[in-house]
């Protein structure tokens, strides 16, 4: 059976109950609530016909770049693979396996195919935000949403279109538009971290720095309940007052706040605290102690999802000299990089040498870690991450040039 949801997009579902329990879960999901892959495994464990919510859950797990998912996402293919889809879905079922091939660029030729028919697919629209930004395509993130944004005009969640549109333009360097949209977004939906984080981006970037805290302590009473994201906008407020000077307020930001859910063993977590205490420790602050304890993740720089998170695990293991593991991390690079597909072809071409840069650092061989960052500087944006998160190598190859 077919369905209709409230923006007029078609489900294969055994019931209209099935479609607004999935709206639901994307709307957990657009707020960055914890519940979200939990009101997904109600409508995927249940005996609902839901295929778009095997595909959202699969696109998360693939999303969380742990190569511990991949059997849970094998599971939602698996049954993707048995059951009737409708048009669009069929797309998603593509453009899914794609991107588990690691052929990105077809990916997303197909997520702007399914935009393109449905342009209020937000789920597709997310997926190619998400895969633009990991190849450092900034351009095609805002124009992705802008060419959908007239579509949007009378529906709610417009809001989080815009908070989308706002940090693709960013990242562009369009910093008025971008906070324009971005506080348009937040006011329209307070809890929209990407759009809150868009524009505390546009503050980084344009040395706001007072600015940014004002904006972020303000929102941060507001966002209650909210999944692991949460920390990486007090990573953000860490890097304002670093910026300004106050090496001492990042530091306590880091203990007090970033340090909390590095047990829940999310990528983003850990490379939010090993990029900060590289930072601290070019600030001068002696932070050994608390790279030892990030030493607990040091297996995870042998992930081969995606190389600007393998890049953030090899550096705890870099600094404090763990050959055994910087080692067997360097393999993992060199290997997935005679492998086919987009992030491969990156690990070859920048991936290994920017890995070969952190360990030199690390271990205090400057010379040549300098030389070897500077041999990929300029391509660095094919890694993927922010502007401010990349900042990070050429802070290193400013740094070490001027104390070598």
């Amino acid at each position: 059976m077919q369905y209709l949801d409230f923006l007029g997009l078609s489900y294969s579902a055994n019931s209209n109950q099935a479609v607004g329990l999935f709206e639901q879960a994307i709307e957990s999901y657009l707020q960055f609530k914890p519940d979200t892959m939990a009101k997904l495994n109600s409508l995927t464990d249940q005996e609902m016909v839901s295929p778009m919510a095997q595909i959202l859950k699969g696109y998360l797990l693939k999303m969380g770049s742990d190569p511990r998912f991949t059997a849970n996402i094998q599971k939602c293919l698996e049954w993707l693979n048995n059951a009737e889809l409708n048009h669009r879905e069929k797309l998603h079922l593509d453009a899914f396996k794609d991107w588990l091939n690691d052929d990105i660029n077809t990916a997303l030729d197909r997520f702007e195919l399914i935009l393109e028919t449905y342009p209020t697919d937000i789920i597709a629209l997310k997926a190619a935000h998400n895969l633009y930004f990991y190849q450092g395509d900034a351009d095609s993130m805002h124009r992705s949403v802008a060419r959908v944004l007239p579509a949007w005009e009378e529906h709610s969640w417009k809001g989080y279109v815009l908070g989308l549109y706002s940090f693709g333009l960013e990242e562009s360097g369009h910093y008025e538009r971008a906070e324009t949209t971005g506080r348009e977004a937040v006011t329209l939906n307070p809890n929209d971290l990407w759009a809150a984080h868009a524009v505390t981006h546009v503050c980084q970037m344009q040395s706001r720095w007072q600015d940014g805290q004002t904006w972020l302590n303000e929102r941060f009473p507001d966002w209650t309940d909210t999944n692991n994201f949460v920390y990486h906008l007090h990573w953000h407020q860490a890097l304002l007052h670093l910026s300004s000077g106050d090496s001492d307020a990042a530091l306590e930001i880091y203990d007090q706040i970033l340090t909390k859910p590095l047990q829940d063993d999310l990528y983003l977590d850990v490379c939010n605290a090993a990029s900060m205490l590289w930072r601290l420790q070019m600030q001068g602050h002696d932070v050994t102690d608390r790279w030892r304890v990030l030493q607990q993740w040091q297996h995870r720089a042998t992930d081969d999802e995606l190389i600007f998170i393998t890049l953030h695990y090899l550096m705890a293991p870099a600094v404090l000299n763990d050959k055994p593991a910087v080692k067997q991390a360097l393999e993992t690079i060199r290997t997935w990089g005679e492998r086919s597909g987009r992030q491969a072809s990156i690990c070859k071409t920048i991936g290994l040498k920017t890995a070969e840069a952190i360990v030199e650092l690390g271990q205090e061989r400057t010379i040549s870690g300098i030389k070897k960052l500077k041999q990929v500087e300029d391509h660095l944006y094919t890694i993927g991450g922010s502007h401010a998160q990349r900042q990070l190598f050429s802070d290193l190859i400013h740094h070490y040039s001027a104390t070598s």
